[in-house]
């Protein structure tokens, strides 16, 4: 995801107290929000590399004319040396010298003209109508930031949704001058409906009244959300709702656990877990007779690389976490020969009334040495909650995700998922999204950015499922955790310089993390993510959630 720019005479008064100072560009001045200064006329990067902090400085200005450049990636249509058509970029017909795919970083695609997952950020950070909504006042603020047209040209729509289902919806006309603010009532049935354990969300919505040229009657052109949790008692004998489903996990049931000299089974009414002490993992994960697993779940701390990263050399500053992700190990270092085959740093089993925990332990190959803590907690109904820790070295600093890589046959390529959306979101790109329940096929989480890179980030994720035709596979749960399920493994998707060149398909890869560091986009050729969206290691790192055969 590379940064753009818009263009526009801006003019206003000085913005130093808004602490932002303008850098060069090939085209013109940057975006920055350190130092002081004063700006006249500025090229602006476009707004999905702009943080909530970057936005308060632009909006000061009130701009009264803009435009994106560049609105269409600058693609050519081409083909690979087996006819396949493609989008190319500079440096695909032998020219040179060429800026490779530097003027890819448009909203919308080449080619097909579709709209790019950013399109969702810019055109919420576009919204001349602001909403605010204080959800235990029942009020909401609207603050008109049309030059000419009153919010009574709009309906407003409010909606209030539980588990991601809307239970109460009102229509109303709302009146704010251009420039004006005003603040209004909810409807008094949202407080009534808001006692029964759950997810909760209130959106306001502006939507077009009529039709126009350029869009239909009922557009959304503004919205404002706002989420809060009822949280639900601790799970008895009938277990706990999983949100956005009409399922529930941890509900109790008999299970037994097998010994053996290199192997851990454990056993329930319609699941088998095996547990490998040679292998150091969770190695099989039968459901209803079908095996769900392709591989061991593994810890991971890396997300592909975006233009942004390659631009600021985030591989050198990251590059000791891509090797622990790769290549951390549950055996001791040792020398001579065989001896790393009964050198395995053997689990921990405790075994409690209602589940059984297996722990590993697993090497990482930084400098200096680190490890980190694989925590399977076995439930009778086949809910395994996994439990990934890790005590911060202070040399090595921040990873760019912390999380649990899962890899599943590729016949299972449904996703849906409760929580942000429908398109990707992350720490610095989540404005545009709403809290809901969306489906699709992980091919469709594969963005068309011309050179493949990270992706398909879910972020606030409360439930998911990646299932087969049938509706057999896995289901997730976890307290907004960020959540992911591509065709490809962040490594291969660094190894490709065009979706050509990744490899066929064969494994649907699912990455389950507490947080991934923000995708940056100040600009493309050295700025570093907003510090508030990189990952805290300031304490030891906890990342909890659960999973089940469905």
């Amino acid at each position: 995801m590379r940064e753009s720019s818009m263009t526009g005479a801006i003019r206003g008064p000085p913005i130093w107290k808004a602490g932002c100072t303008p850098l060069w560009r090939r085209s013109g001045l940057i975006w920055q929000s350190i130092g002081k200064s004063r700006l006249s006329a500025v090229n602006i990067p476009m707004p999905w590399g702009i943080p909530a902090a970057g936005w308060s400085c632009i909006r000061i200005w009130r701009k009264r004319s803009r435009c994106i450049w560049d609105y269409i990636d600058q693609s050519i249509a081409g083909k690979d040396r087996y006819g396949v058509p493609f989008q190319a970029y500079g440096g695909d017909f032998g020219e040179r010298p060429t800026d490779y795919e530097f003027s890819g970083n448009g909203i919308v695609y080449g080619g097909d003209r579709k709209p790019s997952p950013k399109m969702q950020y810019v055109k919420y950070n576009y919204q001349n109508i602001r909403i605010v909504i204080d959800a235990e006042q029942g009020v909401f603020t609207v603050k008109n930031k049309n030059l000419f047209v009153s919010t009574d040209s709009y309906d407003c729509v409010m909606i209030l949704s539980r588990n991601g289902k809307a239970v109460s919806e009102e229509k109303r006309r709302i009146s704010v001058a251009p420039l004006e603010e005003g603040e209004f009532l909810l409807p008094d049935g949202f407080a009534g409906e808001k006692r029964l354990p759950g997810v909760y969300s209130i959106v306001v919505s502006f939507r077009l009244r009529e039709d126009t040229a350029w869009a239909p009657a009922g557009h959304e052109t503004a919205f404002g959300e706002v989420s809060f949790q009822v949280k639900e008692e601790e799970p008895d004998r009938g277990g706990l709702s999983v949100y956005g489903t009409d399922r529930r996990i941890l509900v109790k049931k008999p299970f037994r656990v097998v010994r053996g000299n290199h192997n851990t089974g454990v056993q329930g009414e319609a699941f088998e877990a095996l547990f490998s002490m040679l292998h150091g993992g969770l190695v099989s994960y039968r459901y209803a007779g079908k095996e769900l697993l392709a591989q061991a779940p593994k810890p991971n701390f890396w997300r592909p690389m975006t233009d942004n990263d390659r631009g600021s050399l985030m591989a050198e500053r990251y590059a000791q976490w891509k090797i622990a992700s790769l290549y951390l190990t549950h055996k001791e270092g040792v020398t001579g020969e065989w001896q790393h085959f009964c050198n395995s740093i053997l689990p921990e089993l405790e075994e409690a009334e209602d589940h059984v925990t297996i722990t590993y332990t697993y090497r990482m190959p930084t400098v200096p040495k680190s490890s980190c803590r694989l925590a399977y907690a076995v439930y009778g109904d086949g809910t395994i909650r996994t439990t990934l820790s890790y005590e911060p070295v202070p040399e090595l600093g921040d990873m760019p995700e912390f999380g649990v890589l899962f890899q599943l046959d590729a016949d299972y390529d449904r996703v849906r998922w409760f929580g942000q959306g429908p398109e990707e979101t992350y720490a610095d790109k989540l404005a545009g999204s709403k809290l809901g329940i969306y489906e699709n096929r992980v091919e469709d989480n594969m963005a068309g950015y011309l050179v493949p890179q990270e992706c398909g980030n879910k972020m606030g994720v409360y439930s998911a499922s990646v299932t087969d035709e049938r509706g057999r596979g896995l289901l997730f749960a976890g307290e907004r955790m960020n959540f992911s399920a591509l065709p490809y493994t962040p490594h291969e998707i660094d190894n490709a310089n065009h979706a050509f060149e990744l490899p066929r398909r064969h494994y649907t890869v699912i990455r389950a993390a507490s947080g991934q560091m923000g995708v940056g986009g100040d600009d493309s050729w050295g700025a570093l993510p907003q510090p508030e969206t990189l990952l805290d290691v300031r304490g030891k790192m906890e990342f909890s959630f659960y999973f089940k055969g469905i």
